[in-house]
Formats: structure tokens, C-alpha cells, sequence
């Protein structure tokens, strides 16, 4: 097979650089650097001609800023820490985008899903509109799991409400069916299938208790690796992806 070839400006303009003019600006001034890992590694190169074509195969582009491999879409797992807000206007907290290289964020990136800002764990972004989509829609029903420490012990009978669906103030309808595991008194593991506005802290207050904590370690069969530290994003493989669309592993007692 043919390797995919791209000339030097339509790679750092796909990649959020710049529009056409910026990035044949960027090129002509001599500091852009250009580096391949594939067949094997190779040292940084200037490449200053906008017109030059090159493979995309294992290239990983530096403006000085940033170093950022080449994609062409983006498809990223972050490790949110407390005190953050999935927003790009946050009205009291950190900006979850502030934690992104700036090319990302000219490449329309976009969080999967919120999380609220007391809430850690994992959240996806692309700039894959379809994928984004494709987690969203209600009728994929893909599974959010949760470890979520609850402010009083947790009887039975209020985790047994959980499981099978309880009514939220305001809204008609119960929610839906969730897998719950005890992990001790007052902790404990749910997966969701659904995404309403601060979920598990109304229905922890549905069930007379009330929510500490709430840490998201898996969409689907994709856990968040052990490696991520908060504040830390990575790339996700086309194997991750797929995980991300397959059911979670059981959990004890299922």
C-alpha cells in the first residue's frame, strides 16, 4: 500500500496550527520541526518549503510549544482531578481545555460527555464528530462506571433502589435499571447507562443518603489505565476505541 503523502502545509494546517496563510508563515520563518519514527527514528528536521510532501506515517510535529504526533482525528482519555469544569467558560473552577495543547483546541475539540467539577476520573475528547455521537446517543445506552463513596452507611434496601431504578425530583420517569456492588459501609461501584443532569447525587438523595465522592473509571470496556496521572490526557488506540464500545468485565456477584 501506497503511503498516505501530504505536503508540509496541508500538515500543520489539519493538525490546528494555523489557517493556510499561519501555517506557510510558520513554515518560512525556519523553526518549525519535523521528525518520523517510522520505518525507523530519525532526528529532528526544518523543513521550510510549504509545497514539500512527506509521509504522515510516524510524524511528530514541534512549533517550539508543543510536541504532538500527527493524527487525523484526535481521540483522547483524560484523567480529570477535582475542581475542574468541562467547560471553556468556567464560572468558578479550572478550564478542563487549559490542560490541551493550543493545535487541539484549533482542531475543534470537544469533551464526550460531562463530568461534574467535584467529580474525578476518566472523560474522553475528539474532534470526531460522529464519535462523539455515537457515545452520546441515549439509545447506545453505552456504560459509564463509577466508585462512589456515599456521606452515611449504606443499607441494603437502599442499594438494592439503586439497582433497579428510583424517581429523581422533577422528572416522570425512574432511572433506569444500574449494576451495583457493595465495596464496603459506605462505598460502592454503579454503572449507568444513562447521563442526567447529576445523576448519582440525586439518587443517592432519592434513597435518603447523600454523595462524598464520585470517580469515573470506565466508559464501556475501557478503563482508565493505572499510568494516567490527574491532569495527564493520552491517545487512545483503535484497540481502546473499540473497548470503549463493549461491555464493562462483571463485576463481583454478576
Amino acid at each position: 500500500m501506497a503511503k498516505r503523502l501530504l505536503s508540509a502545509l496541508q500538515i500543520l494546517k489539519s493538525q490546528g496550527f494555523g489557517t493556510r496563510k499561519e501555517c506557510a508563515s510558520i513554515l518560512r520563518t525556519g523553526y518549525f520541526r519535523f521528525r518520523w519514527e517510522q520505518p525507523d527514528p530519525q532526528e529532528w528536521q526544518i523543513i521550510e518549503d510549504p509545497k514539500a510532501e512527506f509521509p504522515v506515517d510516524g510524524l511528530w510535529l514541534d512549533d517550539g510549544k508543543c510536541q504532538i504526533p500527527y493524527r487525523e482525528n484526535l481521540y483522547l482519555a483524560f484523567h480529570k482531578p477535582a475542581g475542574v469544569e468541562c467547560s471553556r467558560s468556567p464560572s468558578h473552577n479550572i478550564c478542563i481545555f487549559d490542560f490541551f495543547p493550543r493545535p487541539f483546541l484549533t482542531r475543534g475539540l470537544q469533551a464526550v460527555g460531562r463530568l461534574d467539577a467535584d467529580t474525578t476520573g476518566l472523560i474522553l475528547f475528539t474532534d470526531d464528530g460522529e464519535f462523539n455521537h455515537r457515545l452520546n446517543a441515549p439509545q447506545k445506552h453505552v456504560m459509564r462506571s463509577y466508585k462512589v463513596e456515599a456521606l452515611h452507611p449504606l443499607s441494603e434496601e437502599q442499594l438494592q433502589k439503586l439497582r433497579t431504578g428510583v424517581f429523581l425530583r422533577g422528572e416522570e420517569t425512574p432511572t433506569l435499571p444500574a449494576r451495583v456492588h457493595r465495596l464496603d459501609e459506605k462505598g460502592f461501584e454503579i454503572g449507568l447507562r444513562e447521563g442526567r443532569y447529576h445523576q448519582i447525587k440525586r439518587m443517592l438523595g432519592a434513597v435518603g443518603n447523600r454523595c462524598a465522592s464520585i470517580h469515573r473509571f470506565a466508559i464501556g470496556g475501557y478503563t482508565l489505565p493505572d499510568t494516567l496521572e490527574p491532569k495527564q490526557w493520552a491517545h487512545l488506540s483503535p484497540e481502546d476505541r473499540k473497548l470503549i464500545h463493549q461491555p464493562p468485565g462483571d463485576l463481583p456477584g454478576d
